[in-house]
């Protein structure tokens, strides 16, 4: 029977020293708990102003590129009528060039006519 109570008293022993080791991992695991939590929350708010600054910056290139095309419309607005001037002034010294042409064989054959 003596045997026994020192089995149990070891036992006991064995017991509470694991009780309190276990007690010692699960104070552990609840301090790596709370600090994987306030990882969390900061990965969150970084993630949230990541987000933000990628919307903020994706109006900004929307702007610019829609400020580049009303630029490259008025640019081609600029080089059709720079086209379109530059025929009109093209069919005024054609037909300045014809004027001239004509005069100059009207008065060639009117000399040849007098020979």
């Amino acid at each position: 029977m003596a045997r026994k109570m020192t089995n149990n008293k070891r036992t006991k022993t064995a017991l509470k020293r694991l009780i309190i080791a276990l007690e010692r991992d699960l104070k552990s695991l609840e301090t790596k708990q709370q600090n994987l939590i306030r990882v969390n929350e900061k990965s969150l708010r970084l993630y949230f102003k990541l987000t933000t600054a990628m919307e903020d910056y994706t109006a900004q290139i929307m702007n610019a590129t829609r400020e580049m095309q009303e630029m490259q419309m008025s640019f081609n607005l600029q080089y059709l009528a720079l086209q379109n001037a530059i025929q009109h002034e093209n069919r005024q010294f054609s037909m300045i060039s014809n004027i001239m042409k004509t005069k100059h064989d009207t008065v060639k054959n009117s000399i040849e006519n007098i020979r």
